[in-house]
């Protein structure tokens, strides 16, 4: 990585690494350095992985993730889906990609194993977009050939309904069925942690990867408060972290109140992480097992925190007050996470 600094003399020297050796250069003004240093990276890059006209979509995609994982590692679903876009066109070269190309990269995954629907598929293409528009960033390679094709296959495969974008999805557990989990996970010893998992979802609307990632020392037990680092914002990559407070009385079950405070004091105190037994991706599928095997209808973990937001505000909070809990920046952004009971207005 470039390093600029100021001389004594007041100027400005640029310094970078290639091949283990050191070359600097010095400039009137700073902007003069910084503009040097990424021009002698950005050639020393090309050289090194020979990125030229040949380049294959693979070489970018890869080089992409080395350069975007500095700031912050993708997540299981993003790298899974830009495993298998690089499986189906990493073969290609930059120069010869064209629409015919990602329409039949749709026509296959659509057709595959798996079945892929018009949401995923539509997913998939903005990975494409953002591996052409930053990976070429990254690499110094006009890439706007290459994203003018993949807006054209997009607007034919959107006007022939093969793609399509995310839909509000507004399913929320019952009591009853929150219950039946409960009972489900309590019957096995070795799996009640994980109804305290379902649990703390519910009363405090986080998600399944923040909960996993709480440490001790994120917990404030005497103020009821808890640190929610890096916490997703699409603005924002890291550094994004918020305390909430871990409220009682959101949420009662099979008489009993639920409260987060105490969920997390009744976790073995193992190592820095308050949930040491719970790993995202063994949660996720510990949870759709659990749904099988009590026969419950379309439920995600997620929809826990669909949830937990809802019962905020049909115990009367205010929007500025849920978005404390939930992290949310906006009503526009919050709404599409509320859906009501209509009895619960009786409560407020």
């Amino acid at each position: 990585m470039a390093s600029v600094y100021q001389s004594r003399a007041g100027k400005w020297t640029a310094q970078i690494n290639v091949d283990g050796k050191r070359r600097s250069k010095t400039f009137t003004t700073k902007t003069e350095a910084k503009r040097w240093a990424t021009l002698e990276e950005s050639k020393d890059l090309q050289r090194s992985v020979g990125y030229d006209h040949t380049m294959t979509f693979a070489q970018l995609a890869n080089e992409y993730k080395h350069q975007a994982e500095k700031v912050k590692p993708f997540g299981r679903s993003k790298t899974q889906a830009i495993q298998e876009i690089v499986r189906l066109l990493g073969k290609y070269k930059l120069r010869d990609f064209n629409s015919k190309i990602f329409i039949e990269f749709c026509n296959v995954r659509r057709n595959g194993v798996t079945k892929t629907g018009p949401v995923t598929l539509g997913m998939d293409l903005t990975y494409i977009h953002t591996i052409l528009n930053n990976g070429g960033a990254f690499c110094n390679i006009d890439t706007s050939s290459q994203l003018q094709e993949l807006s054209k296959a997009r607007k034919v495969l959107n006007s022939s309904g093969a793609i399509d974008r995310s839909g509000q999805r507004d399913r929320r557990p019952t009591d009853s069925e929150l219950i039946t989990l409960k009972h489900y996970f309590k019957s096995n010893g070795r799996r009640s942690q994980y109804w305290d998992l379902i649990a703390f979802a519910v009363t405090t609307a986080m998600r399944l990867g923040e909960i996993c990632n709480l440490q001790w020392s994120d917990f404030d037990e005497e103020n009821r408060m808890l640190l929610i680092r890096d916490r997703k914002d699409p603005r924002r990559k890291s550094g994004n972290h918020q305390k909430i407070p871990l409220l009682k009385g959101i949420v009662a079950l099979d008489g009993e109140v639920l409260d987060p405070v105490e969920i997390i004091k009744s976790q073995p105190f193992i190592n820095d992480e308050i949930f040491p037994y719970l790993k995202p991706k063994a949660a996720s599928v510990a949870f759709t097992r659990a749904i099988r095997a009590c026969e419950i209808d379309d439920l995600h973990f997620h929809d826990l925190r669909h949830d937990g937001i809802s019962r905020l505000f049909e115990h009367g909070f205010a929007i500025e007050q849920v978005a404390m809990v939930s992290g949310h920046r906006s009503w526009e952004m919050l709404k599409r996470y509320t859906n009501l009971k209509p009895e619960s207005l009786h409560n407020v």
